[in-house]
């Protein structure tokens, strides 16, 4: 019985914690726009977007019905897969993410803050970088902020 309150009480922490490395903040414009944008300026930083999802269409295509909602998978490969010969597991992490959305006529960016992959995968001797990727990221996110 203890270890099913031991284990229970465990996932709870896990979930919280985590549930804080994901940053949300609204935009001040449309969806569409904020995707526009947000594309330009990781393509003018000499960033690499892989790709961008439109999760709005995939569900049309299926007949349900969606919000705005898009993800776009971005990243530096020369950053990143040191990240990942350090500790493969990072590769179920990168490239980053942002994904846009709107509900009730408004419209939304999340990711995940990159620092908690320091602890999460031991990148200790990258926190540096990892800490101003954090940084840009929120710098970047910030110009849409209301």
């Amino acid at each position: 019985m203890n270890f099913i309150k031991i284990s229970l009480l465990s996932l709870m922490i896990t979930f919280f914690a985590n549930a804080s490395e994901i940053i949300v903040k609204e935009s001040r414009f449309s969806g569409e726009e904020t995707v526009n944008m947000i594309k330009t300026i990781i393509k003018n930083k000499g960033l690499k977007i892989f790709k961008v999802i439109d999760h709005q269409k995939e569900a049309k295509n299926v007949g349900l019905k969606l919000q705005f909602e898009t993800l776009i998978i971005f990243g530096n490969p020369k950053v990143g897969t040191k990240f990942m010969q350090e500790n493969p597991l990072v590769g179920l992490e990168l490239p980053l993410k942002i994904l846009v959305f709107e509900k009730n006529q408004k419209t939304f960016i999340a990711y995940k803050d990159p620092k908690y992959m320091i602890d999460t995968y031991k990148l200790e001797k990258y926190k540096g970088i990892l800490n101003k990727i954090s940084k840009n990221l929120n710098k970047l996110t910030n110009k849409f902020s209301k």
